[in-house]
């Protein structure tokens, strides 16, 4: 007759020792990862107690704030925090203990052993028990000491920026005021020396002079508009393009009339940008300007003026049959300051150079092509609506 065989709950066979085994295994492997986790982490760690005691640190934390491992542990959170930033760390200790939440993460400073401050980033989070209380907290604590140097420099730089910018518009303010009374109030000697002695009319000495009064004079409204285009204080607005273009055309209505030009205009009513309105009337106005002056003498001049437009932006042209520029030979300093390409008496080099500037500190860019003998093309590109950042919220409120 066979034997009967043994109930498991009488005879444990192989596969439950075997079982067992494995599950002691992992969890001596477990807690092995975890110690080797814990220890060699690059950032600091700590168990803490539910009273703040630390009882357990990593290598990384002793170093964060100075102590050796057994001084630490004598220690709770609480006596080695800056008193500014202990109660924000209780109030959230106390919230994860009442159950409100499981973590939290906040900026802190501890004191080193040796009393300055050191600047770190916790993370903390709870470990409970099979009944749902707090054993103890794990503690994650990176030292951001780099971070906040690298932010008080930025701040420092930004504040002296802004000293700097302070005195540039100070500085603009002299020059708009004081500089060109003084340049008027020499005009004004001269003229009066030219009245009260007429025999010095034509003297070489007496035009030269009057010649460098006036260039002084025009480089101080060229230095003024300059920086009032670096400094952009203007706000922006959206602004159509077929009422600056008329404005400005009527404006140049006598120069058109002596060069034997009618421009050819394309540009529909609903093409807007979004800018500066006395900066796009600048860019428009020193475009035509420059695509009036520089037409050739010696074929009928022709000058078009049209937009296109995408999604995003509007491209406004002026397009001319003139001169033409070398961009092989100039391109590299084509909008710089006091650059000039053609000898021609209004040339100062200053219209395309402040022209760039107003166009790229409203987000646009200015381009152009041109062949010499053959005439150029500028264009400028601006946004046709203001960035998403500086719309008002939608209402969504039903009807």
């Amino acid at each position: 007759m066979p034997e009967t065989p043994h109930p498991p709950d009488q005879a444990p066979g192989p596969a439950t020792v075997n079982a067992g085994t494995r599950s002691d295994d992992a969890l001596r492997i477990s807690e092995q990862t975890f110690r080797s986790s814990f220890d060699s982490a690059p950032i600091g760690m700590a168990l803490v107690g539910p009273d703040g005691q630390w009882l357990r640190v990593n290598r990384q934390i002793c170093h964060i704030v100075g102590y050796p491992e057994q001084n630490l542990l004598r220690l709770t959170f609480q006596d080695i925090t800056h008193p500014d930033d202990l109660d924000a760390d209780l109030e959230l200790m106390h919230e994860v203990l009442e159950g409100r939440r499981d973590t939290y993460q906040m900026e802190k400073r501890y004191f080193h052993r040796d009393g300055h401050v050191v600047p770190v980033l916790l993370s903390v989070s709870a470990v409970r028990d099979t009944q749902g209380q707090i054993l103890h907290f794990v503690s994650q604590i990176t030292d951001i000491s780099a971070l906040k140097l690298a932010e008080e420099k930025t701040q420092a730089l930004l504040s002296l920026t802004r000293e700097q910018n302070a005195r540039l518009r100070q500085f603009a303010h002299i020059v708009a005021h004081n500089l060109r009374s003084h340049s008027n109030g020499l005009s004004g000697l001269l003229e009066i020396v030219r009245q009260q002695h007429p025999e010095l009319a034509g003297d070489e000495a007496l035009d030269l002079l009057g010649r460098s009064a006036l260039h002084l004079k025009q480089t101080i409204a060229d230095l003024t508009e300059v920086v009032s285009a670096e400094l952009g204080d203007s706000p922006a607005a959206s602004v159509l393009l077929a009422d600056r273009v008329r404005k400005n055309l009527e404006s140049l209505a006598a120069m058109l009339s002596e060069a034997g030009v009618t421009p050819e205009v394309r540009v529909p009513e609903t093409h807007q940008v979004y800018g500066i309105p006395a900066y796009v009337d600048s860019v428009i106005l020193n475009l035509l300007t420059n695509a009036i002056k520089y037409l050739d003498p010696d074929r009928a001049g022709r000058i078009r003026v049209y937009t296109e437009s995408d999604d995003d932006n509007v491209t406004l042209y002026v397009q001319d049959n003139g001169l033409g520029i070398d961009l092989a030979r100039h391109g590299d300093r084509l909008f710089s300051l006091y650059s000039t390409f053609h000898r021609h008496p209004d040339s100062r080099g200053v219209g395309l150079f402040i022209s760039k500037s107003q166009v790229e500190s409203m987000g646009g860019q200015l381009r152009v092509s041109s062949t010499p003998g053959v005439g150029s093309c500028f264009s400028v590109t601006l946004p046709g609506a203001p960035p998403t950042d500086l719309l008002p919220p939608a209402n969504n409120q039903g009807n």
